[in-house]
């Protein structure tokens, strides 16, 4: 793939560079290009690489297959999340500095509600890096010297180490000479002072993100921090506008939600309004009715290709519940949450005992460079590979042993914390497990728009499109219109040959039927005027509709 002029622009500039990155428009190839390119260069020593860090596994892994394909060194880099980049680069080796010494192996804590929201608000009341740096650590101190790290103060710890240890800095400066992170717009103050501050030791770094795509901010995570970047000196701001994804009559549509004045060329309506008669199971049985014949107009081979998308956890389940056609309920599992390396590959490992395409190698590879191990190393390693193999589908309980012992070959000097347990529940849960099967072609993919971030399908079903949902309200007002807002964006902007946009005359409440009304979204800047309308009866039978 030969980069556009927008993006070679990018790849070629040697300062600190923020990209903002419309839907589709190539931000990972201009990522993995940009970093590929840095590892090239001949001021980076072999002792010396990049950090480039994203906010899932899923993106890290991604990025750096991307990047290191054919063969291209990747020196003494790091790919991983921004927690595992915390983790590992900072606290673990030089949290004692300011935490004192643990009593045991550490364990990353996953605190009772209580306790989490105590830390959440103590965290949140520190409003300024100068209040951050002189706050009490007394509850962290604690904890750490008992063994444990609590999973909500990660990112605060490691800016607290890294201003209180002039050794961690100097390893941070030594290692790394270019630091890299995906989806910025999805940070929070904390990461943004510990990118500032890394940057400062004389690192040059690359950030992308789009503001429009901001949908963490229950989260506390903002674009601000993103727009702060564009307006420092020290940064070459570039732009990715093309979205080469979706047909331009969605993009067109997506543009026109967020700026009224947007001008709309293309006559073509890719995005269609089904008001449907009924409630969340008529909704799953108009998908039913009609997920085929759409497939059929818009040359959809696979079923796989096919999202249905929704705004919560409860319009999943009804959905899941009520669809007939063969479906996959997309969820994270409780491996994929936990931020410990060990639980990373256990869950890798799960994927590649049910799915015989994957590359045993090339999941060992995510973690050390399969080369660099000795020969003892890697022939153990093929003995398990061996053993992992025989074992049947219908017991994965006797995958324990297997797994643990490629965990202690590849981290004997990292703390085992909830791994074993988490993989334990795992292996016991049906509906969990099922999770880590390929998706079959037949089968349509049903997860939150939340989760659907940063993925692409050929037909998207986006539903909850309903007054008092989204966006979301209380009698009060909006809870947060504009997170809202770019959730929808988001939500459109994953079709790349059709979407549909799907409301119902009544939705659950609570358990119970209530009326419903279309989303208020529906008909924003008119809106109306730019796709096809129908209202379909409860014999899902549909008829035009005029615009209203």
């Amino acid at each position: 793939m030969e980069p556009t002029e927008e993006q070679e622009k990018i790849i070629n500039c040697d300062g600190n560079i923020v990209v903002l990155a419309a839907p589709g428009s190539g931000k990972t190839f201009v990522l993995s290009e940009k970093i590929k390119k840095t590892l090239k260069k001949e001021e980076l020593l072999d002792y010396n690489g990049v950090a480039a860090l994203s906010f899932t596994r899923k993106a890290s892994n991604n990025l750096k297959k991307r990047t290191l394909a054919y063969g291209l060194p990747k020196k003494n880099s790091f790919f991983g999340t921004i927690d595992s980049f915390c983790l590992t680069q900072i606290i673990f080796p030089f949290g004692y500095s300011l935490l004192g010494y643990p009593s045991k192996e550490l364990e990353i804590l996953n605190l009772d509600t209580a306790k989490k929201e105590e830390i959440n608000s103590y965290i949140k009341s520190q409003t300024s890096l100068r209040k951050i740096l002189n706050a009490d650590l007394t509850i962290f101190r604690k904890l750490f010297q008992e063994g444990y790290i609590s999973i909500n103060s990660i990112e605060y710890l490691a800016l607290r180490i890294i201003y209180h240890s002039k050794a961690c800095r100097r390893y941070l400066k030594a290692r790394f000479k270019y630091i890299f992170v995906d989806e910025y717009q999805d940070v929070d103050q904390i990461f943004h002072n510990i990118f500032l501050k890394i940057l400062n030791l004389g690192l040059r770094g690359m950030v992308v993100g789009d503001i429009d795509q901001s949908i963490y901010g229950f989260a506390n995570k903002s674009s601000k921090y993103l727009l702060e970047l564009t307006n420092l000196d020290q940064f070459n701001t570039f732009r990715l506008t093309t979205n080469f994804r979706s047909h331009p009559s969605i993009v067109e549509y997506a543009n026109k939600l967020l700026r009224e004045n947007f001008k709309i060329n293309n006559k073509e309506k890719r995005v269609c309004f089904f008001r449907v008669e009924g409630d969340e199971r008529t909704i799953a049985a108009f998908i039913d009715r009609y997920v085929n014949a759409l497939c059929k107009k818009f040359e959809v081979k696979n079923l796989n290709d096919v999202a249905i998308l929704v705004k919560n956890d409860q319009t999943l389940k009804l959905i899941d519940s009520a669809l007939k056609t063969s479906h996959r309920k997309i969820v994270t599992t409780e491996l994929e949450k936990d931020i410990n390396p060990r639980s990373q590959l256990y869950a890798l490992l799960l994927r590649y005992f049910y799915d015989n395409s994957l590359n045993f190698q090339s999941i060992i590879e995510k973690f050390v460079e399969y080369e660099l191990l000795s020969i003892l190393k890697r022939t153990e390693l093929n003995e398990v590979k061996r053993t992992i193999v025989r074992i049947p589908n219908t017991d994965p309980s006797l995958l324990v042993v297997s797994f643990q012992k490629i965990s202690e070959i590849l981290f004997s000097n990292l703390p085992e914390g909830n791994s074993k347990k988490i993989l334990l529940k795992t292996l016991s849960n049906p509906d969990e497990l099922a999770s880590y099967r390929p998706i079959a072609n037949n089968e349509i993919q049903l997860m939150t728009l939340h989760k659907s971030k940063g993925l692409e399908f050929d037909v998207v079903f986006h539903l909850n499109l309903d007054d008092w949902v989204l966006p979301a309200k209380k009698p009060t007002g909006y809870i947060n219109m504009e997170q809202d807002l770019n959730l929808h964006y988001v939500g459109i902007t994953r079709a790349r040959k059709f979407c549909a946009l799907l409301s119902s005359t009544q939705r659950t409440r609570n358990g119970l039927s209530i009326s419903s009304a279309p989303s208020e979204f529906l008909y924003r800047n008119r809106l109306e005027r730019q796709r096809k309308n129908f209202k379909v009866d409860r014999n899902l039978t549909a008829s035009s509709m005029r615009a209203s």
